[in-house]
């Protein structure tokens, strides 16, 4: 038990600020392999679930990293059992990585407020290395990844400062 925890710490730390994964191995191997991972900003607002999707396969997506805190929507086609059936229909595995979400998001009175507040929480060391061993399956089996959230704009959302804090300096934004 100690030994996998102490692999899976040294997988995390291994990320490097330009986004590239290369996984710890034991003493005495050479890595397997080392990759570049594409992150693709995406929002739901003002889509419908084939539209989205096709959206994803246009850039060639093959992970979908949903970063709401709950994976629930008014939209049916974007709530998490709906979203992964469409998804797979295209062969792109959906993850829901809950640890990313914005706890700030229902409490802030701004959006201001709110998105300094998540640049805070990703800030500090713990809850990021959360949030990378929870995005690691991820990392470890795609390259070009779309992370999720509902609003159109990056910018408006907590995925660009999440994106940023992973060490990625610019991720392609999908607004169409």
């Amino acid at each position: 038990m100690c030994r996998s925890i102490a692999l899976r710490f040294s997988i995390i730390t291994a990320m490097t600020i330009r986004g590239e994964i290369m996984p710890a191995q034991p003493e005495g191997q050479d890595a397997k392999y080392s990759k570049k991972i594409v992150p693709i900003s995406i929002g739901y607002e003002r889509r419908t679930g084939p539209d989205f999707v096709e959206s994803l396969v246009a850039h060639n997506v093959t992970a979908l990293v949903d970063v709401r805190e709950s994976a629930f929507s008014r939209k049916v086609d974007f709530r998490k059992n709906r979203l992964r059936q469409l998804l797979d229909e295209k062969g792109i595995e959906y993850f829901h990585v809950r640890s990313a979400g914005n706890p700030f998001r229902k409490t802030a009175v701004s959006l201001e407020e709110c998105l300094k507040k998540y640049k805070k929480f990703v800030a500090k060391e713990a809850n990021l290395n959360r949030i990378r061993g929870d995005l690691l399956p991820v990392f470890e089996s795609h390259v070009r990844v779309a992370f999720l959230c509902y609003e159109r704009e990056s910018e408006d959302c907590h995925r660009t400062p999440l994106i940023k804090s992973l060490g990625f300096e610019n991720p392609t934004v999908v607004v169409e």
